[in-house]
Parts: C-alpha cells; structure tokens; sequence
C-alpha cells in the first residue's frame, strides 16, 4: 500500500484554496476602497467645517461687512485648495484635489434676531485620484447660521 495523496485529492484541495484566497483577496480589495473613501470623506468635511468655524469665531458683524475684508485663505466663490511648501501641515497634499466654494448668504431679520448663512460645498475635481475614490458621495454641503450677539 502505497501512501501519499492522489492527484483528485490535490486537485480539490488546490480548488478549496484557490476560492479561499479569493475570498480573502476580495475582503482586502473592499476594505482598502472604502478606508479610502472614508478618508476623502472625512477630509472633505474637515475642509467644509474650518471657513464656518472661523466665520463664528469672527462673529456676525465681521462677517456682515466681509466684502471689505476679506480673508485671504476664505475667498467667497469656487476656489480650488493649494498647497505651498511655505506653511507646510496647514492641509494634506490630498486636499488640493478637492474645489471649495463658501456661499455668504443675504442678511435676514426673523423677528429681532439677525443672522446670515453660509453654506460651504467642497467637491472632488473632476478626473482626479479623489474623484475616482469617492465612490459614496459627490460632494460635501455645510451650513450653518451665524447670529448676532446680544448687544
């Protein structure tokens, strides 16, 4: 009696790990997708939240008369991030893939109470490594209302 394995005992084992490593191969292709778009994700919201919480540290009558004077790294309108090698760590290289645009909305008065809104979206740009990631979303919108203190 001969021992050792037969060629169909090796050849169903060959198949059972073939479908296991696939398997595996799959769980890692799907995990690295989306820890990817969750980063773009989070990055884009972070870049969505920092003009809103300056323009509310600033306070509503700064933010009133902003078109006087204006922050340089805020610009009202579509802008896309950069990145200098002069301030290094202010954004990851990652954020220069993404465009946003801060909306400064007109005064309101809702009873006594006045406030302006504003609303943030940051978007990929098109044809870009963020665009091709970001697999759940377009783009990200903020908004939020910046009310005057009382006086």
């Amino acid at each position: 009696m001969k021992s050792g394995f037969s060629l169909i005992e090796l050849m169903i084992s060959m198949v059972f790990l073939s479908v296991a490593l696939l398997a595996i191969l799959t769980v890692t292709s799907f995990s690295t997708r989306e820890a990817m778009d969750t980063y773009y994700q989070f990055l884009a919201v972070s870049l969505a939240k920092e003009p809103i919480e300056v323009f509310k540290s600033f306070g509503y009558q700064f933010l009133n008369d902003y078109d006087k004077h204006p922050l340089k790294n805020y610009p009202i309108g579509p802008t896309v991030i950069t990145y200098s090698d002069d301030s290094p760590g202010v954004y990851p290289l990652e954020a220069t893939m993404f465009e946003r645009e801060i909306i400064i909305g007109p005064e309101s008065e809702e009873g006594k109470v006045k406030a302006r809104k504003i609303t943030v979206f940051v978007r990929p740009i098109p044809k870009s490594r963020v665009a091709a990631w970001f697999s759940r979303h377009n783009d990200v919108k903020l908004e939020s209302l910046i009310v005057d203190g009382p006086k």
